[in-house]
């Protein structure tokens, strides 16, 4: 018959049960990436100041728009003033752009130049975070805890949290909060060593003064004393003899 398909297709058809699946992976990954997410998530933040802008000038004015903006100025320059060096630099810029750029939508809504310049920038200036020490330690001390999730399964605390992490010359100092119930004497020193393949002897755990269910748990990468010491009066006698 005309219009009739001699071919019989099957139809695939995704059950709840999948669709929860493939919504909590893209949540995990989601929650992942969080940080290297940081520009998408500022650049759609800065998009919706915009939007918010455009809706506070057609319905209260261009006063109630100027004292909005002079509010968010001064919570501006308050956040600056906490950060420092390379962060703060990064962060002036951005909100040098974004500032006008939401200004400019607020007034010019059809413009379609300047969401290509919004689309653009985004990866320009995320760039900066990308590159930047600060990602890269957030991004370390996500993996110094993530490891410590496991380390502490298997040094008999499960359940204790990684609060902080502090690099010496020597190794790192990590501060842990033990879970109800359990005291420093709990942490097999040894299964530490061999989680995080050390040296024996190379991990103490010494109670914080400030709250008993604290602990730092020192590792020592490199053993400081098995470099050669050299006295200062033979390094001078050689150096002497050398110029001879």
């Amino acid at each position: 018959m005309f219009g009739k398909k001699k071919g019989k297709h099957a139809l695939a058809l995704i059950d709840d049960r999948q669709r929860n699946t493939i919504g909590l992976v893209a949540v995990r990954l989601l929650w992942r990436f969080r940080r290297q997410l940081a520009p998408v998530a500022v650049a759609l933040l800065v998009l919706a100041i915009a939007i918010a802008a455009l809706i506070v000038r057609l319905i209260a004015g261009t006063g109630w728009l100027i004292a909005s903006y002079a509010v968010a100025a001064l919570c501006a320059f308050a956040w600056l003033t906490r950060l420092r060096g390379y962060d703060r630099g990064l962060a002036a810029i951005v909100l040098t752009i974004a500032g006008p750029w939401t200004v400019l939508v607020a007034y010019q809504p059809g413009n379609v130049g300047l969401y290509g310049l919004w689309a653009l920038a985004t990866p320009v200036l995320g760039l900066g975070w990308w590159m930047s020490g600060t990602l890269k330690a957030q991004l370390r001390a996500d993996a110094v805890k993530q490891r410590w999730n496991t380390v502490a399964h298997i040094a008999g605390v499960a359940g204790s949290k990684l609060l902080a992490t502090r690099q010496t010359p020597a190794g790192e100092v990590l501060t842990v909060k033990l879970a109800a119930g359990q005291t420093p004497e709990d942490i097999s020193r040894k299964r530490v060593e061999g989680a995080y393949e050390l040296r024996p002897g190379a991990v103490k755990v010494e109670q914080d003064k400030t709250n008993a269910r604290k602990v730092l748990v020192h590792l020592t990468e490199t053993d400081p004393w098995t470099q050669p010491l050299i006295h200062p009066a033979t390094y001078h006698i050689n150096n002497s003899t050398g110029r001879e």
